[in-house]
């Protein structure tokens, strides 16, 4: 247990010993709820169509999802020689992670090789693609810090018709480049 105690103008913090802290293996103080978070294996989360080309996409988190309002998380398995198509997040920053595989990113006017490990990060309104160049389905995982990119992103899976995308498309402030989704 802590406190903060305030004397003349000064911040003291005191620790002080007690059996507060559970032991392992114990419960915490705090009831286990729904909205402390969640822990997701592998395959939790709610699969969307696969894309024509064969991708697939796991919706990880998010506000219908799970109860963050700040965070989206979506997965996608990438098969030899498919590709999230040239497009930009007009408002919204993403970062990628590469899991497994190797792709090639496009990152405005660079193109770079990436490899297991690799975070980029996408600033808004910036033109991006990820194509597996390699020989094994890659796993990339997408980040982006506002939940409210969600329902877009369910509602671009759908495959919609042309007039529906071009107005999914702008009320998500989200551009491709090309026709291919």
């Amino acid at each position: 247990m802590w406190m903060h105690l305030r004397l003349g103008g000064g911040l003291i913090l005191l620790v002080l010993a007690g059996s507060c802290s559970p032991a392992l293996g114990q419960s915490s103080l705090v009831p286990d709820r729904s909205d402390t978070g969640a822990i997701l294996r592998p395959t939790d989360g709610k699969r969307v169509p696969p894309f024509r080309d064969g991708r697939t996409m796991l919706l990880k988190i998010g506000p219908n999802l799970t109860s963050s309002q700040e965070l989206f998380i979506a997965t996608e398995e990438m098969p030899p020689g498919t590709a999230i198509p040239l497009h930009r997040h007009e408002r919204h920053e993403e970062a990628l992670f590469l899991h497994r595989g190797q792709v090639t990113v496009t990152l405005g006017a660079r193109r770079v090789v990436a490899e297991p490990g690799t975070l980029v990060y996408i600033p808004a309104a910036t033109w991006t693609g990820v194509e597996n160049t390699g020989r094994d389905t890659a796993s990339v995982v997408g980040i982006f810090a506002e939940g409210a990119v969600e329902p877009c992103f369910q509602r671009l899976v759908r495959r919609s018709s042309p007039a529906d995308s071009a107005r999914l498309e702008r009320h998500c402030a989200m551009t491709f480049k090309g026709t291919a989704r």
